[in-house]
């Protein structure tokens, strides 16, 4: 593996385990074995290099939401593939990113400008969707913009608190079945409420 990617790989994990401020570029070097001027040569600084660490791991699911997006789903399938490929990742496959909502925490200054724009996109293509479902008469009008953010946002707390919901070990990821779990419950919070229908 080049010295490049071990420095991202490595990194990634342990800003996941430490957070930003957790991490020295010595315990990333001392980690990967590379040179104390690794960071320096490649990135040109630790925040550079905490940008890249990101974007790299933001790229998967970017793909994966103009796949979603381009298929010939309806606007219902649509925002379930969307809140599942987004809850798979990153409760499951890549919790690393967790540390953007450390970061976003602690005022953003630190957010790569990636991470920024995937999330700025990733609610608009949400609020496409519902416009098209409410256009076909499909959903109810609501407001769009805090429904975007609202979708995503049911997936918040299972990032903050994992270690007390699931019970888990810090850092572990959650399993499938319980993602699943929790994607279920979401789509059918945001699509039909918990309010009993009226006859």
């Amino acid at each position: 593996m080049r010295t490049k990617d071990k420095l991202l790989e490595i990194g990634g994990k342990l800003f996941e385990e430490r957070g930003y401020e957790g991490v020295s570029v010595r315990d990333v070097v001392k980690a990967t074995g590379a040179n104390l001027g690794a960071i320096t040569y490649h990135f040109g600084s630790k925040e550079a290099f905490f940008g890249e660490v990101v974007s790299r791991k933001i790229e998967p699911i970017m793909r994966m939401g103009l796949t979603i997006v381009a298929s010939g789903k309806g606007p219902r399938e649509k925002l379930r593939a969307m809140l599942e490929a987004f809850a798979f990742y990153v409760l499951h496959t890549e919790p690393a990113l967790k540390v953007l909502f450390a970061e976003a925490l602690a005022g953003g200054r630190r957010l790569p400008k990636a991470a920024i724009e995937a999330i700025i996109w990733r609610n608009k293509k949400v609020a496409e969707v519902l416009h098209d479902g409410i256009r076909k008469g499909l959903f109810r009008k609501v407001d769009i913009e805090c429904a975007a953010w609202s979708f995503f946002g049911m997936l918040t707390g299972y990032i903050l608190y994992k270690p007390i919901i699931a019970g888990q070990k810090r850092h572990s990821a959650y399993t499938e079945a319980y993602v699943r779990r929790i994607v279920d419950a979401a789509m059918d919070i945001f699509l039909d409420g918990v309010c009993r229908r009226k006859k």
